[in-house]
C-alpha cells in the first residue's frame, strides 16, 4: 500500500505527524521515515521512502532521527540501511541523547557505530556520556567495549556523577568492580561507590548491604587523613529518626532492627549527594512512602518540604508528594477510628505544612 501512495499520489513524504511516546508528556511531530523504525516491515518502508526522495536525517520535533530511533529499537539492518545511505553518526536529540547512547543494550550495535565513527565520549545537556548509560543500565560488555575505545572513566554529569557513581548507585557490581580493577580511583570516590552499593542492596540483601558497608569503613580508618567526604558529626534530626551515620564496623554489626539500616542509607544518600540532590529527595520520598505509617510521617514531611523548595510548587512531582502525605495521614487517622493503632493524628504537624493553592500555604 506505502508503494501505492508513493508512486501514484506523490505525497509529501516528508510530512510530519503526530506521535505518540508513553515516556513524553506532549506527542512529537515526526516524519514518515522516523515513524518506519518502529514496524515490522519498517526497513522495506525506509527503502521506498529514500527511493522517493525521504530525507534519511529528517528530524522529529525534539530532533531525533531515524537513526537515533533505529538504534534504540537495537534494529541493526535499519541502522546499517540508515548509515550506508548517509545517515548522520553524530547527530543528537535536542537535549543532546545520541545513536550511540540509544544503542547501549547492545554491544555488537555499539562496536558497529563506533567503527563508523561514533564518538564515546559526547555528553547529553545533563552531562551524561555513552559510559553513564551503560553503567546504569548494567551493561558490562557495552562498558568494557566503550572503555577499549577511549571511554572516559572519569567523566561527570552536571551533578559530578562518574560512570562508576552511576553504577554504584544502580546496583550493578560487576560493572563497578571493572570499574575498580581497571582505573585507580581515589580513595573517597571507592568508599562512596561502595557505600552506594550498599544502600541499594539494604532492601533484599541486608549480608551483602553490611559488607559494602564495612568494606567502606575500613578504607576511611586506612587512609582517613587524605579524605574530605568522611562520615561527618552531624546534628542527630527528627525526621532520621535522630539517627546518626555509625564510624566503626563494630557500631555497624550492632544494628539488628531494618528500620535502623533503612536511616543509614538515607544519611549515607544525604552525605554523598547532598541533601537537595535529586537522589537523595527519590530516596527519602521513596522510603518516607513506604514506611510512613510506620513511624516515618516526620520523613514523608521532609521529603516534600525539600521539593517544595527545589522546584515549582504546582509541578506534578510537588502535588504528588503532597497527595502522598495526605493519603497517610488520612489512613493513620482510619486505622486510630478503628483502634488500629494507639495514637491519633497530630492536626497540629499538618498545619504546619505547606500546600500549593491553599490557605495553608
Amino acid at each position: 500500500m506505502v508503494k501505492y501512495f508513493l508512486d501514484e499520489c506523490d505525497p509529501d513524504v516528508e510530512q510530519k505527524g503526530l506521535f505518540k511516546i508513553p515516556s513524553l508528556k506532549n506527542d512529537i511531530e515526526a516524519p514518515p521515515i522516523w515513524c518506519a523504525t518502529g514496524l515490522a516491515n519498517g526497513l522495506d518502508i525506509i527503502k521506498l521512502l529514500t527511493e522517493h526522495g525521504a530525507d534519511v536525517n529528517g528530524p522529529t520535533s525534539v530532533q531525533s532521527t531515524p537513526l537515533i530511533s533505529a538504534c534504540g529499537l537495537l534494529n541493526i539492518p535499519i541502522v546499517e540501511y540508515l548509515v550506508e545511505h548517509g545517515a548522520n553518526i553524530r547527530k543528537t536529540t535536542e537535549k543532546g541523547y545520541s545513536c550511540l547512547m540509544a544503542a547501549v543494550a547492545s554491544t555488537e550495535l555499539c562496536a558497529y557505530l563506533i567503527s563508523k565513527g561514533a564518538s564515546v565520549n559526547t555528553s547529553s545537556m545533563d552531562g551524561y556520556t555513552v559510559l553513564h548509560y551503560a553503567a546504569h543500565d548494567h551493561k558490562l560488555e557495552t562498558v568494557q567495549l566503550l572503555c577499549r575505545n577511549g571511554g572516559s572513566m572519569t567523566a561527570k554529569t552536571n551533578y559530578q556523577e562518574t560512570p562508576l557513581k552511576i553504577a554504584a548507585l544502580r546496583g550493578s557490581s560487576s560493572v563497578m568492580k571493572y570499574f575498580l580493577d581497571t582505573y585507580e580511583f581515589s580513595i573517597e570516590e571507592k568508599c562512596d561507590a561502595f557505600d552506594l552499593l550498599g544502600c541499594f542492596l539494604v532492601d533484599d540483601d541486608v549480608t551483602r548491604c553490611m559488607l559494602m558497608w564495612e568494606t567502606a569503613l575500613r578504607l576511611r580508618f586506612e587512609v582517613a587523613n587524605s579524605m574530605t567526604n568522611t562520615v561527618k558529626n552531624v546534628t542527630p534530626v527528627s525526621y532520621f529518626q535522630y539517627a546518626v551515620e555509625f564510624t566503626s564496623v563494630d557500631s555497624l554489626r550492632q544494628l539488628t532492627d531494618p528500620n535502623d539500616l533503612y536511616m543509614q542509607a538515607l544519611l549515607k544518600y544525604s552525605r554523598i549527594y547532598g541533601g537537595n540532590h535529586p537522589v537523595t529527595i527519590a530516596q527519602i520520598v521513596f522510603r518516607g512512602t513506604l514506611y510512613g505509617d510506620n513511624g516515618c510521617v516526620e520523613l514523608s514531611k521532609y521529603a516534600y518540604t525539600l521539593r517544595y523548595k527545589e522546584d515549582d510548587p504546582l509541578n506534578d512531582d510537588n502535588i504528588k508528594s503532597a497527595i502522598s502525605l495526605v493519603d497517610i495521614f488520612c489512613e493513620m487517622q482510619t486505622k486510630w477510628i478503628h483502634t488500629k493503632i494507639k495514637e491519633q493524628v497530630n492536626y497540629l504537624v499538618i498545619s504546619k505544612i505547606k500546600i500549593p493553592g491553599t490557605e495553608w500555604e
